[in-house]
């Protein structure tokens, strides 16, 4: 049994080393470690739930839930799942290691309004993964920068969806201790959520990309400031403030993308991941097109007479092409019988003795 946080050296479950600690959440630790067997990566992402709820048996339900949806997932932009650790006094799963901060972490290192192709390729990478859970009916339901993890060991970042610890499935109505709370994060959550669970759905956590994607790009939130309570007030019925105005470089097309992922009401959104996909593909298309400028040929003045005598041909150069054209005809006179020959039904072949 397992008291505390872990230490550097520490085995969890008897088969991985403890490297150290890569996250806490309100639950659970998240420590990097590396395997004993040689059947995993050299190093792998271990997620405890926290001793105090291991007996608790509805954390204890949510902690499994959470690990049985990633099960399902196998996408290069969500985070894979290898084991389920399920003992008496631990509770467990294992997952890919990525070598990269969250997209949290990125914003810190890159502050300040951005809307270039780096960013939106991030954005494109997030909608592949969502769109990918959404045909498999499961809803993230906590989008936010801290729960997307930056892969750098490529030629650029890939963005990789972490944390389904509240994502439940489309296809089934809320549990009962949903009804009086609200889940998620105040800053993230989308107006659906709000006013019921039973209207969350797939657009709702494409209203939270959106403000993640409205954040980066104006350098500020839709909404901010104040309690959880005005926050939630804010998304439900504060129109949001056109990013354009914290950062005027951001193309306009791309400002359209994003402020009808903020609307109110999921039918005023975007129809799924896919649709969003393509709407920011085509803004991003529009926005950094290369254009080739063009200008009116100007009109030249004649050539001198010096200059044009320079480049006629002199009498012995206009008798030798003169030759050469007579002994091409002489030398070709018909075809080579080749059906690829163009020539092949204009006239008839002639042998001609000692050619090739």
């Amino acid at each position: 049994m397992m008291h505390g946080q872990l230490q550097t050296g520490d085995l969890i479950y008897g088969d991985y080393k403890v490297l150290d600690l890569a996250g806490v959440g309100a639950t659970s630790h998240v420590y990097r470690c590396a395997p004993r067997s040689g059947q995993l990566p050299d190093e792998v992402a271990v997620k405890v739930l926290h001793n105090r709820f291991v007996y608790d048996k509805k954390a204890r339900g949510r902690f499994l839930q959470e690990a049985s949806l990633m099960q399902e997932l196998n996408h290069q932009n969500i985070v894979s799942l290898f084991e389920v650790i399920d003992a008496p006094g631990q509770v467990a799963f294992v997952m890919e290691h990525v070598n990269g901060p969250t997209l949290h972490d990125w914003q810190g290192y890159n502050p300040g309004p951005r809307a270039d192709r780096e960013l939106c390729d991030v954005f494109i990478d997030i909608l592949n993964g969502l769109g990918y859970a959404h045909k498999r009916g499961i809803i993230h339901r906590d989008l936010k920068p801290a729960n997307i993890l930056l892969d750098y060991t490529g030629e650029r970042p890939v963005a990789k969806i972490i944390d389904f610890g509240v994502a439940r499935r489309s296809d089934t109505p809320p549990a009962a201790d949903e009804l009086g709370t609200i889940r998620g994060t105040a800053a993230y959550i989308s107006p659906d959520e709000i006013r019921s669970p039973y209207e969350v759905c797939e657009s709702s956590d494409l209203y939270s990309l959106g403000v993640i994607l409205y954040e980066l790009a104006a350098g500020t939130r839709p909404f901010h400031g104040g309690s959880p309570t005005d926050l939630l007030n804010a998304h439900l019925s504060k129109p949001p403030v056109p990013p354009s105005v914290f950062n005027p470089n951001i193309p306009p097309e791309l400002e359209q993308v994003i402020l009808r992922t903020l609307a109110k009401h999921p039918a005023q959104r975007f129809a799924d991941a896919p649709s969003l996909q393509v709407a920011l593909e085509q803004a991003l298309n529009i926005a950094w097109e290369i254009r080739t400028e063009q200008w009116a040929r100007p009109t030249l003045p004649p050539p001198s007479p010096e200059l044009r005598a320079l480049t006629l041909p002199t009498m012995s150069q206009q008798m030798m092409q003169a030759l050469i054209l007579m002994l091409m005809v002489l030398l070709n006179p018909g075809t080579t019988r080749r059906h690829d020959d163009p020539h092949y039904l204009a006239r008839p072949h002639v042998e001609l003795p000692g050619l090739v």
